[in-house]
């Protein structure tokens, strides 16, 4: 675990145990999101404390997402144009030389009873939102809700015997009161060992690796910028083999960020969905327009493909419907999609192909631009600060970038969707916004936070504020409970120290502004210092609703704690 503690920057003042709990759903979410996840998911999963009812974490993937709370899931409920394909993971970690029949049980026993309308067990406010937030699924089953997995993980540091009858039959009798309670469509129990977690961790600094086969292809002409590229139809049963992970879950990170999210039951994703289903599926080759993928290596064997690190950048609406409607293709073997298979010499060709590729879509041109130049020169001046240990951050514009790179803490890594809840906090003044759902957010904020004319730097300062902050909590120097308002920590610091709710018009004045912020987000004793002051505040003005799941949502808490930071400052000054 030592390699983990380095990746997440974990000192030594978590507890073995708590240690192994992070380590372990760390794993587990890693191979199930491909590494596409940062670890404030982790940290929003984790059951931490007494009353958790034998559970470590518990987390909700929602059309590949992960919905962290309450308000998050009210939002993307509110939503009425997709249904949502959800999955409730399930998380217990002891470190035993043994799976204990006993403790399995105890697991059951708590996974059972957070499914219920009804709860026996003592729950503490982290384990009672998660009952509340499956309680609202279940509610919205019929208008919502598509398909409803379970997936539980019983883990640890021994070794799992496949031919022990006893513990075999402990899971099967957990399953099938699981089952009787009729809330999941399908629901796996997962006895998860020490050899099969270094697996995950290994798999998690490793690149996506496919090999399919495209024997319908032809070699595209030489092209400047292009290394090697293929056109031709794959038959649907590859292309599920491209998108899915070991578990057949779909692989999300593969679809270019944001750019073509799956927009439900369209008039166009139903026609797809109409012609696999119809008695002439074979007529996808002619009248879809086809997918195009872009890899960092591809080689050919014989008629396959070996892909190294790829990316669906157009096809995603054809990718989603193709999987839903997966056990259909794969019963047939007649299915065909046009598809165009490049690899670009340079990161710059692959944005072209991506522009190229979607203009004739549905993407409006500034999300395209946003998500092209602008990521661009996020990357190059977080690069600014790479050679600085403890001031460096990297900007990763693309899904698993920095994967593979030794010696890079991924806590350091900053996505697109974490730059853009850390801006609005500090610079739109919105942190109540930032912290919903991260859907509605891109929605409505996300062409003007990744205007070209924003300067990088206040990009890269809400950033590391963020990363100092949730660095604090990491390694328990603030305590858990006051996690769910590190976006509120970003939006108070900067009025502290600048007097603005929100960045000046003037891009000098918020450089200005970001330097000044910066010099003492970089010295650890004056940063640690002015956010305990923060969140002193927070205990101030929060009182007895400080364990409250619902007051990061609102306005009116922001706008308590604007009041009570000037009074603060007025005393200083008196």
């Amino acid at each position: 675990m030592n390699q983990f503690k380095e990746k997440m920057e974990l000192k030594n003042s978590l507890s073995e145990e708590s240690l192994f709990e992070s380590f372990s759903t760390y794993c587990i979410i890693s191979k199930l999101m491909d590494n596409d996840f940062s670890y404030d998911d982790i940290d929003n999963m984790i059951i931490d404390g007494g009353n958790d009812g034998g559970i470590d974490t518990v987390g909700f993937l929602i059309n590949g997402e992960f919905i962290n709370n309450k308000q998050e899931l009210d939002d993307i409920l509110a939503n009425k144009n997709q249904k949502l394909n959800i999955l409730m993971i399930l998380i217990q970690s002891k470190i035993s030389p043994k799976f204990e029949g006993s403790k399995m049980r105890t697991f059951g026993d708590g996974i059972s009873d957070i499914l219920k309308e009804k709860p026996s067990l003592i729950q503490n406010n982290e384990l009672k939102e998660k009952w509340e937030m499956t309680n609202e699924i279940i509610n919205n089953f019929s208008s919502s809700v598509n398909e409803f997995k379970g997936r539980a993980y019983y883990v640890t540091t021994g070794k799992w015997f496949q031919e022990d009858k006893n513990l075999k039959s402990k899971i099967s009798n957990i399953k099938s009161e699981i089952d009787n309670l009729n809330v999941f469509d399908n629901f796996e129990f997962k006895p998860i060992d020490a050899s099969q977690l270094r697996e995950y961790f290994k798999e998690s600094n490793s690149k996506v690796k496919k090999q399919i086969n495209f024997d319908k292809k032809v070699v595209i002409p030489d092209v400047s910028g292009v290394k090697d590229g293929w056109l031709g139809f794959l038959n649907g049963k590859e292309l599920i083999k491209l998108i899915v992970d070991d578990n057949g879950d779909l692989r999300r990170s593969l679809f270019y960020d944001n750019v073509r999210d799956f927009q439900g039951e369209t008039k166009t994703n139903n026609a797809i969905k109409e012609t696999i289903n119809s008695d002439n599926p074979e007529d996808m080759s002619i009248l879809n327009n086809g997918i195009t993928i872009v890899a960092d290596n591809a080689k050919t064997v014989r008629s396959d493909l070996v892909l190294e690190n790829y990316q669906i950048v157009n096809g995603c609406q054809t990718s989603y419907v193709m999987y839903q409607n997966r056990d259909k293709i794969n019963e047939n073997s007649n299915i065909y999609v046009p598809v165009k298979i490049i690899v670009p010499t340079s990161p710059s060709i692959s944005t072209k192909i991506t522009i190229s590729n979607n203009r004739q879509t549905a993407v409006k041109e500034e999300s395209l631009l946003a998500l092209t130049e602008v990521q661009k020169e996020l990357e190059s001046y977080f690069n600014t600060f790479k050679d600085d240990k403890n001031k460096r951050l990297f900007y990763e514009r693309r899904s698993n970038q920095y994967n593979s790179s030794e010696g890079l803490e991924k806590v350091r890594i900053v996505p697109m969707a974490i730059a853009l809840r850390s801006y609005s906090s500090m610079f739109l003044g919105i942190p109540h916004y930032a912290s919903r759902y991260y859907g509605r957010l891109y929605k409505d904020f996300s062409e003007k936070v990744f205007d070209i004319k924003n300067p990088k730097i206040a990009f890269y300062t809400s950033s590391y504020a963020l990363y100092k902050y949730n660095f604090y909590i990491r390694n328990s120097i603030f305590e858990r409970k006051y996690a769910k308002f590190k976006y509120f920590i970003l939006f108070m610091i900067n009025f502290y120290i600048t007097g603005n709710i929100k960045k000046p018009s003037s891009s000098k004045e918020t450089e200005r502004e970001c330097n000044k912020i910066n010099k003492i987000l970089w010295d650890n004793e004056r940063c640690k210092n002015l956010m305990q002051k923060m969140i002193d505040i927070i205990d101030k003005v929060a009182g007895s609703n400080i364990n409250s799941n619902e007051l990061t949502s609102k306005k009116y808490f922001s706008d308590d704690l604007i009041e009570e930071i000037k009074k603060v400052k007025e005393k200083q000054h008196n």
